[in-house]
């Protein structure tokens, strides 16, 4: 009896996965340090010094039409980003939120428009996922982190 042979399952890019990731890393690379309170990165066993820090997405990542755009994030650090703290955008209490809302504000001026613009809009992402993810790759090539 003859056998079948294996077939090699062929693994599926997921190039919106690899875009997150690239838009992280830019997010926190043209920062180095959090936003809301000044806490410095750390290199990572890459070599890359943007340990400690989250991406945040300002408007959602479940709303596909932003969540590539660098105009759309602020690199923090875990504790101002996850934590419940003085601000933080999942403070989960109105406090810490407002207090976020407040600092956006005086210190974002031009991402506060941008966000206040925008804030409404839905939609799907602007271009296929393969292609925001080398744009991506190409910004970072060229160390161009703002939007």
């Amino acid at each position: 009896m003859k056998q079948k042979k294996q077939r090699r399952k062929v693994k599926k890019i997921n190039w919106k996965q690899k875009a997150d990731i690239l838009w992280s890393l830019i997010i926190r690379l043209r920062s180095k340090q959090c936003q809301v309170c000044g806490k410095k990165a750390y290199i990572t066993k890459k070599g890359l010094l943007v340990g400690g820090m989250n991406a945040h997405h300002i408007i959602g990542r479940g709303n596909w039409l932003f969540r590539h755009d660098l105009n759309n994030g602020h690199c923090l650090c875990v504790g101002c980003h996850k934590l419940i703290g003085q601000r933080s955008p999942h403070a989960g209490s109105i406090v810490g939120i407002t207090a976020y809302v407040d600092w956006f504000k005086d210190n974002c001026p031009k991402q506060w428009a941008w966000f206040d613009e925008h804030k409404y809009e839905k939609g799907k992402p602007p271009k296929p996922f393969e292609d925001i993810f080398h744009e991506l790759e190409k910004r970072i090539a060229n160390k161009d982190y703002w939007p």
